[in-house]
């Protein structure tokens, strides 16, 4: 007797994942931070980088210029990013996640070891900027004054639908207000700013563009009989009837206690835990199965990496809370249900804060302060 395994995504599987793109769209423009390319990787002189395509060439080109002037006058760094979103994450911890990561700012060693650079994230579908500052400046002074610099010069440009001159102006304003070098040669304002209502003008129409591109397919998608041509395609596909690959006489599909003894015993825990669905389908004529697996759409457990089954379940524990003063401290415990996998680790958070009530309208919101733990 042989026995087939279908991995391949359905047909209804495929089309849920489409409407759930149209309508996720930010969540579906999410990036990690590990997809996220260090500006300076690969001996690069670069320490802007756009992944949205949000700034012009020439203003990248001025803020990478700020950016360097900054390195060769105090030896300091400055790195500046823009994504398309932090799919739910806080902004400053999603920025300090990426500034450790790429180490910023890192100099000197033993007990001289400090880290006093400076990450500038803005998420531009999320409306959402942030500074995430090294453990060298991040005291409450410049906790205060990275969060001005974002309500006071940050969050009013991009307002006003300027993206170039917000990270521009707020990468200078970083120079200047927390790192302390006052002779930059670099202009107080964009070299183009007298362009701005030009740049307005098109982020507007972009945005509108962009509006009535996907706006018909959710209106289409979100009505009740989109809803049941959903639920009913979805029946149809898995529960049609099958032929038999080899003898081409009709199969079939056998109940859950059958269905047991043509999985492993992984696959029987998938099933348990509610992980994973397994449909069989059997010939009574050759004896052919026909086993296609079905992933939950949501579940709480993930993909082991000993057994590559999803059996691995995940406990969080905050072992130290974290301050408006200090960083905290997670505890990650996994298992899993399947194979002799466990994992125990920990990772840093960083502080909290405070809110400002001057970032709260239009849209844009910001966080200061921060860094590595």
């Amino acid at each position: 007797m042989a026995v087939i395994t279908a991995n391949r995504a359905p047909a209804w599987a495929i089309f849920t994942a489409l409407l759930w793109n149209v309508i996720c769209v930010n969540v579906a423009n999410a990036q990690s931070i590990h997809e996220i390319p260090s500006p300076r990787a690969d001996g690069a002189q670069a320490w802007v980088v756009d992944t949205t395509g949000t700034l012009s060439e020439e203003a990248i080109a001025h803020i990478n210029t700020l950016c360097e002037e900054v390195h060769q006058k105090v030896n300091k760094e400055i790195a500046v990013v823009i994504i398309s979103s932090t799919n739910g994450q806080d902004q400053l911890a999603y920025g300090t996640e990426l500034f450790n990561l790429w180490g910023v700012g890192k100099t000197g060693y033993g007990t001289e070891f400090r880290e006093d650079g400076i990450l500038f994230l803005a998420a531009i579908n999320d409306r959402r900027a942030a500074i995430a500052l090294g453990n060298g400046i991040d005291d409450d002074g410049d906790v205060r004054n990275a969060q001005q610099i974002i309500d006071d010069v940050v969050v009013p440009l991009f307002k006003e639908g300027d993206p170039h001159s917000a990270m521009y102006e707020g990468t200078r304003a970083c120079a200047t207000r927390l790192l302390a070098v006052a002779d930059l040669d670099s202009p107080v304002t964009l070299p183009s700013v007298a362009g701005r209502e030009a740049v307005r003008a098109n982020v507007r129409q972009q945005q509108r563009r962009g509006f009535w591109s996907w706006f018909p397919w959710l209106l289409g998608f979100s009505g009740i009989g989109g809803i049941f041509s959903l639920i009913g395609g979805r029946y149809y596909l898995r529960y049609r009837a099958r032929t038999c690959p080899r003898c081409s006489a009709k199969m079939v599909l056998l109940c859950e206690e059958k269905d047991d003894a043509h999985l492993a015993d992984p696959e029987v825990i998938e099933e348990q835990i509610g992980s994973v669905d397994y449909d069989v389908w059997a010939c009574r004529d050759c004896n052919e199965v026909l086993k296609i697996r079905y992933g939950k759409l949501f579940t709480r457990y993930s993909k082991c990496p000993k057994c590559w089954y999803i059996t691995v379940f995940r406990i969080e524990g905050t072992v130290i809370a974290a301050t408006y003063s200090s960083g905290g401290k997670v505890r990650v415990n996994e298992e899993c249900k399947s194979c002799h996998y466990h994992r125990v680790y920990y990772y840093n958070t960083p502080k909290k804060v405070r809110p400002s009530s001057s970032s709260s309208s239009g849209g844009w919101s910001s966080g200061g302060g921060g860094g590595r733990s």
